[in-house]
């Protein structure tokens, strides 16, 4: 009984003390010295409970000759203990494949967020990102202009018309979130991705009413 009381003790002080530890910073020595504290939680308290157990064989029980050879046993515990650890390791490097792209998508955004001029992507029918400047420019009630369809914004102009604006910018209106209407200029950088495989919005912003000149220029991007 000493033992299991031990056991208790042991594993909910050193548990209790991974998580500080893992949160102290973040950074991989602090996370890694949690995660050990961690180990030395479960250690100590499966390994001291089971101190306090005895196993004592019944000679009153006989085996059976068709019982799952201890060997087999072990290969098969082996095995699967095999397998769960590859499938934690492949959940891993695709978390972290996951995490790192995010972290690209993020910078990305950024870059695009400290250009002056607007950076909207989009495929055929629909804004699939925006930069900062489009979004005040466009959306005046605070709205997002991802996930919107391109001629809630270019009501005027056709997939023909933009499609030309690799060569020459298309002066038309931006019809914002509020009604009012913005000269823009629209302008598509040229792309060396084969035309099937691009789906772009070209999109840019050129001189407005009081002719002050704004410019927003796309971003080609490729989308399954």
């Amino acid at each position: 009984m000493p033992l299991v009381a031990a056991s208790i003790i042991l594993g909910g002080l050193f548990g209790a003390a991974a998580l500080p530890v893992a949160l102290h910073a973040n950074t991989v020595k602090w996370k890694a010295l949690g995660a050990l504290v961690l180990t030395v939680a479960i250690c100590s308290h499966h390994f001291t409970a089971m101190g306090a157990a005895a196993i004592m064989p019944d000679p009153r029980i006989v085996i059976s000759a068709t019982a799952l050879p201890a060997d087999w046993m072990a290969a098969g515990v082996a095995l699967v203990s095999i397998v769960i650890i590859l499938l934690a390791i492949i959940g891993l490097a695709l978390d972290v494949r996951d995490l790192r792209r995010a972290g690209e998508a993020a910078r990305m955004q950024e870059l695009a967020d400290a250009a002056v001029e607007g950076l909207i992507v989009c495929n055929e029918t629909e804004i699939v990102a925006a930069n900062r400047s489009f979004a005040a420019l466009a959306c005046v009630d605070g709205s997002q202009p991802a996930g919107r369809p391109l001629a809630s914004f270019f009501p005027t102009v056709s997939q023909g018309e933009l499609s030309g604006t690799t060569q020459t910018p298309l002066e038309v209106g931006l019809c914002a979130t509020d009604g009012s209407t913005v000269p823009v200029e629209l302008i598509r950088p040229a792309s060396s991705m084969p035309a099937s495989n691009t789906r772009f919005l070209p999109c840019a912003i050129s001189a407005g009413a009081s002719g002050r000149r704004k410019r927003f220029i796309s971003l080609p991007t490729t989308i399954p």
